[in-house]
């Protein structure tokens, strides 16, 4: 029956609209649902239709077996985006009852899916656009005869579907379905065979159709199955067709078969070949000779392996992923009509154990497995779920194959088990690309967010150096979060043509990339491939659904990846990425969740560019993402056999991992981290052990109590604490570490005490058994001889101070390198983290210089402290290389001034007038919480200069200055930078800001709240953005919390006591009065609030006269009257000094 007519709604309210060719259903605020006219009484059957949302509320689907109000089941996608990106299917009957189905791709508004039902019995078979999503038995569902229908329905939140249906239909499900390829048990004896050998095993092949019937173990004879049942057919797009087999060819280790099928003129060879303890199944030489193009191929039930609850000790482990393990002796697997999916299984006796491996696209639905009764035992089987060989782009992506790989005891723990079955596995699958750097290096995360660039790309390579001084040149993997656009999760997917200017642009992110690889550090970036913001440059309406997504700086839309491939314009960006940043080494990709076709070309691209891949979700990516987000993978199989391919795993008492990645992923503003002795702490007793243990293969894995692993290594639980040892020699207790690096070459040992004291250790064979060797402190600028250690019959004893890094070596070891602080900056040492004065000279009226110093905060970061002596005056000073004559620059220095002190920044001798910018105040709270000054009170001086033509014989002085004050104040100095802009913003007001060459930052305003975190520089983007009121750039927030949301300050915008000023500036509002300009003045307090104006909704100019009074803070503030949402556009900041 095909028919595009929905006739009777027989419940609800809805409504059901005709068209020539398709019908339109709608909720209409009720649960409504309507049948197919004529349709067909089914029982079991089929039902095809394409489903068009034409809302993105989801609630809509197909009915069958309806008889009557209170009897019918619902088959449909109740949500079509849940907060991880997946559309929910559910089954529902009236009375309540339901469950969830399957998650997959989002159900987009206007986007049509083919979608294919099959029902036989309690067994459901859906399919979406071709690809099968579920195949499983729901033993509550009825199966008496009924109609088919559709449903649409609204939630108690105003969601409701709303759908277009058209080719609709509906038919009796044939019979070649009802056996699920299983004609008959027969006596497998009688079968007609062929029998492939090799030197470990023998596989019994059926000759009528590609069917393993057994193996047998050459050595002692055991035995493992495969399907005894006969097969007659294979799946092509989820259609059954039963074609004609002829055995083409047999030998001692391969066979072949033709396979024919007359009525879509397709042939393919099947074939298996033997080595060692692998068969490997191959489909090729696949002719389509008419229209026919295959999508799919699946043999149903072909139970390439089995073992039978009757064989001594028969057991199934089963992993859903790198999540949710099944274990159990296969007597307890409950017997199904269907197969369940899952990515890993093992099946094994007290003999044998089996795995089954493919080239299958989707990471949880790799293999089937099943538990069926049959004559006097249970039998579970493994089999392939099915192969994609086209993508929705019709181009072949292989050619199928499998093997199913055999053991014995491979531990030779003198059993048989799952873990015997997980090495053979391992070692059949390629190593994951990357994993090689994973295993050596230290991963964290850099955060630049929001227009602040708190983190500049010179700046990050002066923090790599200093890790890379303080672990001794340990490896460093550092994720860019916030490398284009304006920062973090801004102008997505502008991956290789939009680099953020305001962190350094292109030309020092690629400095960094390449200069990162001397000092053995890997720079990787972090994009999106799930949603898109309109202020992309490669944001259309071609590219994006009308879902949306995250809603953080802008509201960003959901991508259509299958058409954003299809079109070339992913590759086209990625190619850009590549070619104009080469030195990149890895690719962050975002909340990304597909598992199918688009998933496999994303990763065919990212490594056909030379990229490893890390991303979001454990489960995500399996086979291909070294480093994931989500570090919660919890499964025992998954982690036993990528152990040492993936930082993905929960943590593990005793293989370590898990280690917070809001809090142990580095010091440069991820999760608010700043903390660079927090993260040498983490480094020693998280990520060092961990990546010690990922060198070594699992072996041998006794739950909570010890893992054996290669190399002589094990962990073992011993009163509370893991106990790492190689060959019996301890490497760690707990956090107390002594661990040879490299795992390999063990030329040198990192040791770590919380506690402090003397522990006594067992040096590597390759160590000398007498004599001395060098103990080393580490510190941010590299080793510090401690002493020369004792050893006595191959044992130290290493007398350590508590929390405190250090490395052992054989005999002395090589000079600490001679670090260029700031390459690639016209200033160097810009954050003083040289400890010294080989770059900047120091000078004073006083009689010494003793207190002008660099100093360390007591999380690390080192600053230029200039204090003491009686309140003596101090300047630092540098000469300035590599500026160009006829550019404009910026210099700015990040300053901290108590009470009774005057600080500044002067710059002079590049040919124009000296110019200086000081502050005597800096009583504000640092509210960037992506800043490693949070929480302070630093504020930012800025001078912007010119260099003239005429500048040959001029050499540019930068100068840091502490005017002579109060005898216990202090100022403090950070974060020097000097870089090219293309604006000096010179205007005859007091102060103009129109937002169009801000090299950091917003202008004027600061947070004033460290809950602020959706406010940024919007930038145009004609026909997508509508946030932007003049030129290029205008300072957009929205959706804040309620209260001081902006704030100026002293270091950019001063307002004398008792004077008067004129304020203009334009904004767009969304909301009546929902904001409001403020003078206001923490010192006078609210009482002393000089003007308060709420803004109102819409375009508009705010001018307005304000006279300050008799303090010295006043600060322009914008201020949000509520908490509901809305936006505030501002631009051309204007204040003019009126006279008195």
């Amino acid at each position: 029956m095909k028919t595009d007519t929905l006739t009777q709604i027989v419940i609800g309210n809805g409504s059901v609209s005709q068209q020539q060719d398709a019908c339109t259903l709608e909720a209409n605020g009720s649960d409504t649902v309507a049948l197919v006219q004529d349709s067909p009484i089914l029982g079991d059957g089929e039902l095809a239709f394409t489903l068009t949302p034409l809302n993105p509320a989801g609630k809509v689907g197909a009915v069958i077996r309806y008889t009557a109000p209170d009897s019918w089941i619902f088959i449909g996608c109740d949500k079509p985006m849940d907060p991880f990106g997946k559309s929910t299917w559910i089954w529902a009957k009236p009375c309540g009852q339901q469950g969830v189905l399957f998650k997959t791709d989002p159900l987009y508004e206007g986007k049509s899916y083919r979608v294919e039902i099959r029902f036989a019995g309690t067994v459901l078979t859906i399919s979406l656009n071709g690809y099968p999503e579920y195949h499983g038995d729901i033993p509550d569902l009825h199966t008496e005869a009924g109609a088919i229908g559709f449903r649409a329905w609204a939630d108690e939140e105003g969601e409701e579907g709303h759908a277009r249906l058209h080719e609709v239909n509906a038919i009796a499900l044939d019979d070649k379905y009802r056996s699920d390829n299983i004609v008959e048990a027969e006596d497998e004896e009688a079968a007609p065979s062929h029998t492939l050998v090799s030197d470990q095993l023998e596989v019994e092949l059926d000759t009528a159709f590609p069917r393993v019937l057994r193996y047998r173990w050459t050595s002692n004879g055991a035995v493992l199955f495969g399907q005894e049942d006969r097969l007659l057919y294979v799946d092509l797009n989820g259609e059954r067709y039963a074609p004609a087999v002829y055995l083409d060819s047999k030998s001692e280790t391969a066979a072949s078969y033709r396979l024919v099928f007359a009525s879509i003129e397709v042939e393919m060879t099947v074939s298996f070949a033997l080595a060692g303890a692998a068969l490997e199944m191959k489909m090729t030489d696949i002719q389509e000779k008419s229209l026919f193009r295959i999508r799919t191929i699946a043999i149903p039930n072909h139970g390439l392996v089995s073992v039978r609850d009757t064989q001594a000790c028969a057991h199934v482990a089963a992993s859903e992923g790198i999540k949710g393990d099944h274990f159990a002796d296969a007597s307890e697997w409950s017997v199904s009509d269907a197969p369940a999916y899952r990515a890993v299984a093992i099946v094994n006796t007290n003999q044998l154990a089996a795995s089954v491996v493919g080239n299958m696209l989707h990471n949880r639905r790799r293999l089937c497995v099943q538990t069926v009764q049959r004559n006097g035992y249970k039998r579970t089987a493994v089999w392939n779920a099915y192969w994609t060989y086209r993508g929705p782009d019709m181009e072949v992506i292989g050619e199928p194959w499998s093997k199913v790989i055999l053991t014995d005891d491979r531990n030779s723990d003198g059993i048989v088990d799952w873990q015997d079955g997980a090495i053979a596995t391992r070692e059949m699958l390629s190593p994951i690309p990357g994993a090689e750097w994973m295993r050596s290096s230290y991963a964290h995360i850099v955060m630049n967010f929001a227009s602040m660039a708190q983190f500049p790309f010179l700046r990050i390579l002066d923090n790599i150096k200093k890790l890379y001084l303080y672990t001794d040149g340990f490896g460093q993997l550092i994720e860019l979060k916030g490398y284009q656009s304006e920062g973090h999760d801004s102008g997505h997917p502008d991956y290789g043509n939009n680099f953020n200017e305001r962190a350094g642009g292109a030309q020092d992110l690629n400095f960094l990339a390449e200069r990162a690889r001397d000092f053995g550090a890997i720079i990787g970036v972090h994009i999106n491939h799930s949603e898109a913001y309109p202020e992309a440059r490669s944001y259309s309406s071609s590219l994006v659904t009308s879902t949306p997504g995250w809603k953080w700086l802008d509201q960003s839309y959901y991508i259509d990846r299958e058409q954003d491939i299809r079109s070339g314009d992913f590759d086209r960006r990625l190619d850009e990425l590549k070619e104009h940043a080469p030195h990149l080494g890895f690719v962050y990709v975002d909340t990304y969740r597909d598992e199918h076709w688009a998933a496999w070309r994303l990763v065919k691209k990212l490594h056909g560019n030379g990229w490893t891949i890390w991303t979001e979700e454990a489960d995500a990516l399996d086979s291909d993402a070294v480093w994931t987000h989500d570090s919660t993978g919890d499964s025992r199989i998954s982690r036993f056999i990528r152990h040492t391919d993936k930082d993905a795993y929960a943590e593990d008492i005793l293989l370590k991992g898990g280690y917070a990645r809001y809090g142990d992923n580095g010091f440069m503003g991820w999760q608010r981290e700043r903390d660079l002795k927090a993260v040498i702490r983490s480094f020693f007793t998280k990520q060092l052990p961990y990546r010690y243990l990922m060198h070594f293969a699992i072996l041998n894995w006794k739950n909570s109590e010890e893992v054996s692993l290669e190399g002589g290594v094990s962990s073992r639980l011993e009163e509370g604490v893991a106990v790492l040892r190689k060959n019996d020699r301890v490497l760690a207790v707990g956090d107390t570490v002594f661990i040879p690096w490299d795992p390999i070459g063990e030329t040198k040992i990192y040791h770590w005490n919380a506690s402090g004291g003397e522990t006594v250790w067992q040096l590597p064979n390759s160590w000398p058994i007498d004599g001395e060797v060098k103990l080393y402190q580490l510190t941010n600028l590299g080793r510090v001889f401690v002493r020369d250690v004792q050893v006595v019959s191959g044992s130290v004893a290493v007398e350590a101070e508590a929390c405190t890094p250090y490395v052992l070596y054989k005999t002395e070891a090589p000079p600490v390198p001679k670090m260029a602080w700031s390459e690639g900056s016209p200033v160097k040492d810009m954050g003083f983290d040289s400890h010294g004065f080989e770059w900047w000279s120091k000078s004073s009226q006083a009689d010494n210089t003793d207190h002008i110093k660099i100093a360390e905060t007591s999380y690390g970061q080192s600053y230029l402290r200039i204090s003491g002596n009686n309140g003596a005056d101090g300047r630092v000073y540098q000469l300035l290389s590599g500026l160009k004559k006829g550019r404009r620059y910026s210099a700015s220095v990040w300053v901290e001034v108590s009470a009774g002190r005057k600080a500044g920044i002067r710059i002079e001798g590049y040919g124009g007038v000296e110019l200086t910018r000081s502050i005597s105040r800096t009583a504000v709270v640092n509210c960037d919480v992506d800043s490693d000054k949070r929480g302070t009170h630093y504020q930012r001086l800025q001078l912007r200069f010119e260099v003239p033509h005429s500048a040959d014989e001029h050499v540019p002085v930068l100068s840091l200055l502490a005017e002579q004050g109060e005898p216990d104040s202090f100022v403090h100095f950070d974060d020097v930078r000097v870089r090219e802009v293309e604006s000096l913003n010179q205007t005859d007001h007091y102060f103009y800001e129109d937002f169009e060459h801000v090299d950091e930052g917003w202008g004027p305003f600061v947070s004033a709240n460290p809950k602020i975190g959706k406010t940024h520089l919007a930038q145009i983007h004609e026909g997508y953005t509508d946030d932007t009121l003049a030129g290029e750039w205008s300072l957009k927030t929205m959706d804040e919390i309620s209260g001081e949301l902006l704030r100026t300050l002293p270091s950019r915008l001063q307002f004398m006591p008792n004077h008067t000023y004129k304020v203009t500036f334009d904004y767009l509002s969304d909301n009546e009065a929902q904001y409001s300009i403020c003078l206001r003045t923490t010192d006078g307090g609210p009482s002393n609030e000089v003007y308060t104006e709420p803004l109102r909704k819409g375009l508009h100019q705010l001018t307005a006269e304000l006279a300050t009074g008799p303090f010295t803070d006043y600060y322009l503030a914008i201020v949000r009257n509520d908490a509901s949402k809305g936006s505030l556009v501002i631009d051309n900041v204007i204040v003019d000094e009126l006279a008195e």
